[in-house]
């Protein structure tokens, strides 16, 4: 396997996850097929006194081990320095029940170095703490225009106020009735007039006449 160029820098992506016999323990973490370069693997490796303790076949309580950490370039996986940014403590385990508890402390360490570069030197990736930690970049602003000022308000000028002239009092004039011909023309305000009633004339009763011929014929 051909082994990365000294000295290239590599961007942390800040992504872990975990891969051999920690996928038990973290079985969402599992490491996807294909990945983003700059991204970690995470497994667990016995060390010098859980082997010895594996081959005598002393197992109780589990084999003491180590958290070890790969880095993708974007080819393959390669070792990563881990001892660099974490103790001992962090990343060592006595027993099989404290593993996840370390590898959980591994994960923790990994994601903080999120755009970090990282440089291959001497067979395995180590970060770079002299390369500031790659922001993102900015997009070119508009220049600023200056906005214009606005004009001072005016002063407030006094001003008299309009007195009003009281309105000349209503004069109500009597209404004139015309009358046409000797009659009065009806008007609202005149009152109704009484009907008449007929008046009655007394008449003398006739005399009769006396037919002096009348009498003689009897």
């Amino acid at each position: 396997m051909k082994e990365p160029k000294k000295n290239e820098p590599l961007v942390l992506t800040g992504n872990a996850y975990v891969h051999g016999a920690l996928e038990s323990d973290f079985p969402s973490q599992r490491c996807p097929r294909q990945v983003r370069p700059g991204t970690f693997r995470i497994h667990s490796h016995l060390d010098e006194d859980g082997r010895k303790k594996r081959a005598r076949g002393n197992c109780s309580g589990g084999y003491s081990g180590v958290i070890r950490a790969s880095l993708f370039d974007g080819k393959a996986w390669r070792k990563f320095m881990l001892a660099r940014e974490s103790e001992v403590e962090q990343r060592s385990f006595s027993q099989f029940s404290h593993r996840a508890d370390t590898a959980r402390i591994v994960l923790r360490i990994l994601g903080r170095l999120k755009g970090k570069t990282c440089i291959y030197r001497d067979g395995a990736y180590a970060v770079d703490h002299t390369v500031p930690v790659a922001d993102k970049p900015q997009t070119a602003q508009p220049p600023k225009t200056e906005e214009p000022k606005a004009a001072p308000p005016a002063a407030a000028t006094t001003s008299t106020p309009i007195q009003a002239t009281p309105a000349a009092p209503l004069v109500i004039k009597p209404v004139v009735q015309a009358t046409l011909f000797g009659d009065e023309l009806p008007s609202s305000k005149s009152k109704p007039k009484k009907a008449c009633k007929p008046r009655r004339i007394s008449r003398r009763p006739r005399r009769k006449k006396v037919n002096k011929l009348q009498g003689e014929l009897f």
